[in-house]
């Protein structure tokens, strides 16, 4: 069966109005611009989904896209998406609860300091009084970062709009341009990882003490707080771009990944065989979830 070439001159054509190069539209539609190359040159017709996007991006119908006519082109009768106001009001609100996700995961590590250092009875207490005193914290502050960590969740729910209808025209521009921002501040993300691979230096430095140890906890709770602070608003940013809003399953595993991570790090920290080497967790840890983020968003 042949290529339909009306697709090819759309395609092109329509790029073409909006000023963009191949390269432009291939980031656009999260695929190669080899593949934006074939699209325009008969080599290959883009799938179902991506023709979808296409409509959306250019705010014409599917319809208009396939068929053989050069008739008159057809907008979509609905809205193409959500309008500038509507995601200015959704970003802001999905901001405003980030530090509630990224303190509830920062809080699985900090509850544990206080037990830790307790433990060493530093207040003249009685045994029982303080292992009492920091299961207790402990258990407030898993309680708490549970609690952070759903609340921060039900943001995706207060916009029903954004959760069913694609970001295009100006929303889409200004969602972009946001974007662009956040990513200058990804050294906070790094910060975050540094701070992590450094906690251990206190233990190396001035040797082993209940407190050297609860300091160790808190600086891993606050560097993953600080990380992934950084990580999230980057990925609310892309979420919208890729036409989805609420989090995919990666998002919904980054939580029990960071925490595993942060868990990891401790135990191997409490060992004398592997404490120089604990730090290597979050080594590898970040580059891994880059390769798992950016595989998700090309499947998305």
């Amino acid at each position: 069966e042949g290529i339909n070439m009306k697709l090819a001159d759309k395609i092109r054509q329509l790029r073409i109005e909006k000023g963009w190069s191949q390269e432009r539209l291939a980031e656009e539609m999260h695929v190669s611009r080899q593949a934006v190359s074939k699209w325009e040159s008969e080599g290959a017709e883009p799938e179902l989904s991506k023709l979808r996007k296409l409509a959306d991006l250019f705010g014409v119908t599917t319809d208009y896209l396939l068929r053989d006519e050069n008739d008159e082109r057809v907008t979509p009768e609905q809205p193409l998406g959500p309008s500038k106001e509507e995601v200015v009001s959704y970003l802001t609100a999905v901001d405003r609860v980030r530090w509630e996700l990224a303190l509830g995961v920062g809080l699985f590590e900090l509850s544990i300091a206080p037990q830790v250092y307790l433990s060493a009875n530093p207040l003249g207490m009685s045994a029982t009084v303080a292992q009492g005193l920091g299961m207790t914290i402990l258990m407030v502050g898993i309680a708490l970062a549970i609690i952070l960590c759903w609340h921060s969740g039900t943001v995706y729910k207060r916009y029903p709009n954004l959760r069913t209808q694609p970001v295009s025209g100006p929303a889409r521009e200004y969602v972009q341009s946001d974007l662009a921002k956040q990513q200058r501040k990804t050294w906070l993300a790094v910060v975050g990882i540094v701070v992590i691979c450094l906690s251990w230096l206190p233990i190396q430095l001035f040797g082993d003490s209940a407190a050297l140890q609860a300091l160790l906890l808190v600086l891993v709770g606050l560097g993953l707080a600080v990380f992934l602070w950084a990580e999230t608003a980057i990925q609310d940013r892309r979420r919208l771009l890729r036409g989805q809003r609420e989090p995919s399953k990666l998002d919904r595993y980054r939580n029990v990944f960071w925490m595993a991570t942060g868990a990891l790090f401790i135990v191997l920290a409490t060992f004398d065989a592997t404490e120089n080497y604990s730090w290597l967790v979050f080594i590898v840890a970040a580059p891994v979830w880059m390769l798992m983020s950016g595989k998700g968003q090309k499947k998305a």
